[in-house]
């Protein structure tokens, strides 16, 4: 929390913004789990009914470890004495979603595209700043810049 005065007179405290799950995950959350809490049972359901993961992927012990990890790197965490002990409460499941033990491609996909086809083949994605001739305030559009650029890569 931090203090600041305000007209010399005044002190106004100003808390942080904590991180919240969004409501998509609270009511993804809410299904997936019991009472609450997300166990490993619960989190295998998850992984494969939400994730797509194929059924007997992720075996119970594999999801237990999930989850100790997530509450072992955990800054806060909070010790509930036996209730929900070895389970994901919605703070920690917001964390699995986006962390690193959950990433958007999976590591055992390998390269995703090696990129060795020739470029017309690939799909460019540009934005409007491309075209621009100078800045962005007062320049010209044009797409001779990018047509110049393809044309270097083929000659």
């Amino acid at each position: 929390m931090s203090k600041c005065r305000v007209c010399f007179c005044f002190r106004r405290s100003f808390r942080q913004a904590k991180e919240e799950a969004p409501a998509a995950v609270r009511d993804l959350f809410e299904r997936s789990s019991e009472n609450g809490a997300m166990g490993a049972e619960q989190l295998k359901r998850f992984l494969v009914e939400v994730q797509g993961e194929e059924e007997g992927a992720t075996t119970k012990v594999e999801a237990q470890a999930i989850i100790d990890s997530v509450l072992r790197d955990s800054k806060h965490q909070i010790r509930f004495p036996k209730k929900g002990r070895g389970s994901l409460r919605l703070d920690g499941f917001f964390r699995y979603l986006f962390g690193e033990a959950n990433p958007p491609i999976s590591s055992s996909l390998g390269v995703h595209h090696n990129m060795t086809a020739p470029l017309p083949h690939y799909f460019i994605y540009t934005s409007h700043n491309t075209y621009m001739t100078r800045n962005q305030l007062n320049s010209d559009c044009s797409d001779v810049q990018i047509i110049e650029a393809l044309r270097e890569v083929y000659e």
